[in-house]
């Protein structure tokens, strides 16, 4: 009976579960917006930081697409809380008057390898109005599973902010919004036509909009939104899901269905020390069925020269 008990014990601790990861076979990508990380107003603590690592190995995720980050300063901080498996990339865009409010990627480098990186630089600065978007230029990280050899492209967005009924300064702003949608669209579209073009590929950040706005519906037309197993805000200030993971529909039968989560239960425990210590925004998580590489002999078309980005453990100034 003791032996039965102890065994019972073990197998309740070593069921998975969200927390402990997407298990074996499966990988988990996430995104969050981690609140002008490294030049916030109030300065994070090490503690602040510590927490921060905690959370993300929380999450389980082996890949996080990170939005607002100032320079790779404040991401090197990261890495050394979280310990010598990570790495990350991080766009050149974004500079803002706190400094640089950039978009990329944290990864784990025991679950996956990063195969290249580029900035999309060749989307446009300005529309044919001559207004000015794309402040920060998309990032895109092509990852494989170190396990199975399941790959696949992930795009990181931080899309022009702007509310919907909020006066005339924010509806150019929506305006400006569905125009970085319909060139990303185009952009990605023209992408994954080259002949043997890997098809998977997703979408994921900051959207600054829930689906019912007019730039998600543009952004519709082309890839799906996924569905949070539970509908939540992931931002403190308003009731509305502005961060979305979107997929190509060549990828849509890798994600395992109802994994979309919105990590908001910190959050709502005590939103005012959350945002004190951790961001504005609620990260969310998705799992992808990474068995086996349903297209092994997809290609992935290389970047230009001058977008390629290398990440901080490739590039030796960075150590």
């Amino acid at each position: 009976m003791r032996c039965l008990l102890a065994l019972l014990f073990l197998l309740a601790f070593a069921s998975p579960s969200l927390a402990d990861g997407p298990g074996e076979g499966k990988l988990r990508v996430g995104t969050w917006n981690i609140e002008h990380l490294g030049k916030r107003r109030v300065p994070r603590t090490d503690e602040d930081i510590a927490a921060m690592a905690a959370f993300i190995k929380e999450l389980g995720v082996d890949v996080l697409a990170l939005q607002e980050i100032n320079g790779t300063a404040p991401l090197h901080r990261l890495l050394k809380a979280l310990g010598d498996d990570y790495d990350f990339v991080l766009g050149t865009t974004g500079t803002f008057r706190t400094g640089q409010i950039g978009v990329g990627f944290l990864w784990n480098t025991k679950r996956v390898k990063l195969v290249q990186a580029e900035e999309l630089l060749d989307l446009p600065s300005k529309t044919e109005a001559g207004d000015w978007i794309f402040h920060r230029k998309p990032v895109i990280g092509t990852f494989r599973s170190v396990a199975t050899g399941f790959d696949f492209r992930a795009v990181v967005v931080h899309l022009k902010a702007g509310r919907l009924n909020t006066g005339d300064r924010w509806k150019k702003n929506v305006t400006k919004r569905s125009a970085e949608v319909e060139e990303l669209a185009k952009r990605l579209e023209k992408l994954l036509k080259n002949p043997g073009e890997d098809q998977d590929l997703l979408i994921l950040g900051d959207f600054n909009h829930d689906p019912s706005y007019p730039s998600a519906k543009a952004l519709a037309k082309h890839f799906e939104y996924l569905e949070p197993a539970t509908k939540h805000r992931s931002i403190t200030y308003f009731d509305e899901q502005i961060d979305h993971v979107v997929v190509a529909k060549g990828l849509k039968e890798e994600v395992v269905k109802g994994s979309l989560k919105i990590w908001f239960e910190r959050h709502d425990k005590d939103a005012k020390a959350y945002k004190a210590r951790y961001s504005d925004h609620i990260p969310l998580t998705v799992d992808l069925d990474a068995a086996k590489d349903n297209d092994p002999n997809a290609t992935f078309a290389k970047p230009a020269i001058n977008q390629r980005l290398k990440s901080a453990r490739d590039n030796p100034r960075d150590f």
